[in-house]
């Protein structure tokens, strides 16, 4: 069995050009989400995504729309500040940067992820005679394709206390498929170091108990603020705020929104935690903008 990962927007619901079909409005309301988001999946991956929540969107809301991706999350602040974006979809991180260049930003909602999917993990070798990250320059990395978008920016941050970046740090980065495959690399010392989400790991560590027992957990992050998806006040047209907030709430209590939910790597969508604004502020101490 192989362990495949979903890594593309886990707030890949705020997408989407939205129009209000129920009444005709001819008011469109365009929507995108950070590239970071989409890492590694094709097109064809994605256009099946997107069909699928196309389907289930006008469902449950009686909204029209199609995904946008948008190259960084400097392009979506700039496109929302200018209104030609009404909705921005980005991780807690990105939101966070997005911010402290334009506090009129607000959070509309957040994803939530699987247990452990928000945390990052450095994992080696067993016998490996490694202490810390900084004793790991030189040497071989293995990053799986299905990585979470978090996880790019915990390694920039390791590589960055141990005095380097994350091209110079490694000698070589292998790229499997998925994190299984990564992990593989470690116990056949194919390479020296895997950094991936807490979560894959666990599910390596379920399904092959005896491989996992001949790896070891170097370093792990703390938890990153959960994906979310954002709006400029004034700009957002209240209706379609409204249609959107009742109707994605609970989808994940629905057939084809669990299917939805299942698809896309989280479990469920929810109102924003008083605190979530403190909690992105917060985290910008260990992961500045870039």
């Amino acid at each position: 069995m192989r362990i495949w990962r979903i890594t593309f927007c886990t707030t890949l619901f705020a997408a989407l050009n939205l129009t209000l079909a129920a009444d005709d409005r001819s008011a469109l309301v365009k929507i995108g989400i950070t590239r970071s988001q989409l890492r590694d999946q094709d097109q064809a991956k994605f256009n099946s995504m997107a069909k699928e929540f196309r389907t289930v969107l006008q469902q449950r809301t009686g909204l029209k729309g199609d995904i946008v991706a948008v190259d960084s999350a400097e392009d979506v602040r700039k496109q929302l500040e200018a209104g030609t974006l009404q909705l921005g979809g980005a991780t807690g991180i990105e939101f966070g940067w997005m911010r402290s260049k334009q506090p009129d930003l607000e959070p509309l909602m957040i994803t939530v992820s699987p247990p452990d999917a928000l945390i990052g993990a450095v994992i080696v070798a067993k016998d490996s005679q490694v202490k810390s990250f900084a004793d790991l320059r030189g040497q071989i990395l293995s990053l799986p394709k299905g990585n979470r978008a978090n996880i790019e920016v915990y390694i920039s941050r390791l590589c960055r206390l141990a005095g380097s970046n994350s091209k110079e740090f490694f000698a070589e980065t292998r790229r499997p498929s998925t994190i299984e495959d990564a992990l593989e690399d470690l116990v056949e010392h194919r390479a020296q170091v895997v950094v991936t989400d807490m979560s894959g790991v666990r599910t390596y560590q379920r399904l092959k108990p005896g491989r996992y027992a001949r790896l070891r957990i170097l370093e792990q992050s703390d938890p990153f603020p959960p994906g979310v998806t954002v709006y400029m006040k004034g700009k957002l047209d209240p209706d379609a705020r409204q249609r959107f907030l009742a109707g994605m709430t609970d989808v994940h209590k629905t057939e084809s929104g669990a299917r939805l939910m299942s698809f896309m790597g989280i479990k469920e969508f929810q109102p924003v935690p008083a605190d979530y604004i403190k909690q992105v502020t917060d985290k910008l101490k260990d992961y500045p903008p870039p």
